[in-house]
């Protein structure tokens, strides 16, 4: 249950992130305590990314449901916070979309190979792509 509220919890605080943005951000400039704030958000909603997976092993509550859960909610949390630091101008809107693009082809990658019996499972390049942009976030802020 844990793994689920972890999991599930990433949508709000990244919805709260963009709202966070569309309010402390000026004109694209923001204040030093916004900025804290914002990557406080940020770093909290990816450290759910991090211990969902824990609390599921740990607990003995790992489930298809939530290995479908897991990446979709990654996916719409990330793209939220990336909208909205492009709706800021503090960078280009291409960089959401081509994480949306990514995220729709390895899905689609995965139903494939689901319906031939091939691996599904989450590969180390896409916790790469993870860390690269759950840290990408604070960085962005930061400059």
């Amino acid at each position: 249950m844990l793994a689920y509220v972890l999991t599930l919890g990433r949508l709000p605080l990244a919805a709260g992130f963009a709202v966070a943005v569309a309010f402390l951000a000026d004109n694209g400039s923001i204040s030093t305590n916004a900025a804290i704030a914002l990557i406080a958000l940020a770093i909290t909603e990816e450290l759910t990314d991090i211990f969902d997976g824990w609390a599921a092993r740990r607990f003995g509550t790992v489930s298809q449901l939530g290995g479908i859960l897991d990446p979709l909610v990654d996916s719409l949390a990330r793209a939220t916070i990336y909208f909205a630091v492009a709706w800021a101008q503090w960078i280009t809107p291409v960089v959401p979309l081509v994480m949306i693009a990514r995220d729709i082809i390895v899905a689609y990658t995965r139903i494939a190979n689901a319906a031939v019996g091939a691996a599904t499972s989450a590969r180390i390049s896409g916790k790469l792509k993870a860390i690269i942009q759950g840290g990408g976030i604070p960085v962005i802020i930061v400059l």
